[in-house]
């Protein structure tokens, strides 16, 4: 009995489908036409000769699409994490190539510059390299250019600063040396402490009796009557003196008024007494005894007598030489 037929029988399809053979037919193969082999004989497109630069830092070609940057930076990036030995240089290569690459105008502009540089050759003329800045476009780092403000702008504070306090300095030095220390007298006569000073030297003689007038306040017309003298214009060093002070008004004694004077050496200012004040006695007369002490001789010490008449200050200026 004959077995039938079946399309999945092996037997049942043609003998040249089931070996795999194309078919017998009268038809010339496509490969052996004359258009075929003149078609098979054109030369095939040179390729796009390699770039050392900055494509060869990232490994693609030239001619590479835009996407494909990002996908050589990773992989490249990758691969050097990957590594035991850092090489730090060539992560930085691979930034900048990466940085100038990455946006199609800084790529455009890299592109003429290669294209510009390119011998007829097809060779680079100069050796590429990411750390020639001259080759390659400057990029742009936001970041970098906000954190070298910043630090320009704290230097420059700095300075500032710096020259103001030296200013401040400088000013209480001068005046500190031109005797210009008004603020602290007050502030001394108010508590009864003595404060360092340096004057300015007058230029007096010894044999000046009392000091320059020059500057000095303006006594009122109701006590212009008034005497203020020292007990020796030119004492010995080391040696003691007086200030004397009648004081009178409108022509009367000045009776119970308080009275202090500052002597004005060298080296320091001193008040007289140290701490309150001294009355005059029902003849307007006070005496306020001052130590000569190691007075720089020759030097004219400037003495002031206070006054506080009917809540004014009222200043009488005398001094001495020391010899």
């Amino acid at each position: 009995m004959q077995r039938p037929r079946r399309w999945s029988d092996p037997f049942h399809l043609p003998k040249a489908l089931h070996l795999g053979k194309p078919a017998r037919s009268g038809a010339t193969p496509a490969a052996a036409t004359p258009e075929a082999r003149k078609r098979s004989a054109r030369p095939a497109k040179p390729p796009v000769p390699d770039d050392t630069g900055l494509y060869g830092v990232l490994g693609i070609r030239p001619d590479a699409p835009d996407w494909e940057i990002p996908v050589a930076y990773r992989r490249r990036a990758a691969d050097l994490a990957s590594r035991r030995v850092s090489n730090r240089e060539t992560l930085r290569e691979l930034n900048a190539a990466y940085e100038a690459l990455r946006y199609p105008d800084l790529r455009m502009e890299y592109d003429q510059q290669r294209a510009a540089a390119l011998q007829p050759s097809g060779q680079v003329a100069h050796p590429s390299t990411v750390r020639r800045p001259s080759a390659y476009p400057r990029f742009r780092h936001p970041r970098a250019t906000r954190s070298t403000r910043a630090a320009t702008y704290g230097a420059l504070l700095g300075v500032i600063a710096v020259m103001a306090v030296a200013v401040v300095a400088g000013t209480f030095f001068l005046e500190r040396v031109a005797g210009g220390i008004a603020p602290l007298t007050s502030l001394a006569r108010l508590t009864g402490l003595s404060t360092a000073s340096r004057p300015a030297t007058s230029g007096a003689t010894p044999g000046a009796t009392v000091a320059s007038t020059s500057g000095a306040p303006t006594i009122p017309d109701d006590l212009k009557g008034s005497q203020v003298s020292v007990s020796n214009s030119q004492p010995q060093r080391g040696s003691d003196i007086a200030v004397l002070a009648k004081l009178v008004r409108n022509g009367q004694p000045l009776a119970n008024t308080d009275v202090y004077a500052e002597a004005q050496f060298r080296t320091a200012t001193t008040r007289i007494p140290a701490s309150g004040t001294v009355r005059t006695d029902s003849s307007g007369t006070a005496s306020l005894p001052i130590a000569v002490g190691d007075a720089t001789a020759g030097y004219e010490v400037r003495v002031t007598l206070h006054a506080q008449v009917d809540g004014r200050d009222v200043e009488w200026p005398v001094g001495f030489t020391p010899r």
